[in-house]
Order: C-alpha cells, then sequence, then structure tokens
C-alpha cells in the first residue's frame, strides 16, 4: 500500500504521462494532411512551416534579417578558426543550440 506522499507522487508522474501522451497525439494529428487524410512526411512539410516551429522551440534563438541587414559569421572547430561566410537578408537565422 502507498503511503500518502507515494501516492502524491505516482499521481503527478500519470499527469506528466497524459500530457505526453496528448503532445505526441497533437503532434500527430498536426502531420496529417487535411486534404488526405494520409500522415505527412517531414518532407511534405514546408520548410517555412518547419522553421515556424522551431522558432516556438526551446535552445532555438532567432535572428531575422531585413532586406538591408548584412552578417559576417566565422566557424571555429577545435578551437581553431574553420571558416566564414557572408551573407545579407532577407532571411531567418535558426541557432539551435538544444
Amino acid at each position: 500500500m502507498l503511503n500518502f506522499g507515494q501516492a502524491i507522487e505516482a499521481l503527478k508522474h500519470e499527469a506528466r504521462m497524459a500530457r505526453m501522451r496528448f503532445s505526441s497525439e497533437l503532434i500527430r494529428l498536426k502531420s496529417i494532411d487535411p486534404n488526405t487524410g494520409r500522415q505527412k512526411i517531414l518532407k511534405d512539410i514546408s520548410t517555412k512551416d518547419l522553421s515556424d516551429e522551431l522558432r516556438t522551440r526551446a535552445g532555438v534563438k532567432t535572428l531575422v534579417l531585413t532586406p538591408e541587414d548584412r552578417t559576417n559569421t566565422v566557424t571555429f572547430r577545435s578551437g581553431r578558426y574553420h571558416s566564414s561566410d557572408s551573407f545579407s537578408g532577407p532571411a531567418v537565422v535558426l541557432i539551435n543550440q538544444d
């Protein structure tokens, strides 16, 4: 038999699991094509929709460049200079640190 604290923890765990199941089902439903009723695969989802979804995620930073903006990037690997690049807008840069 569970004591009161164990019962509360069991209920919290079940609530977390229910939220995860709900989230998974919601994601599955959002990935169904309303025209065909078939599940979309990643390549069928537009880049804009993928980017919009990633923008909402924790660990993702967004940099929006207007047509007048220009930026430079420098890449380091193992502490050493690797490459650089520059580009101008319009662009949306997503930095995924998750």
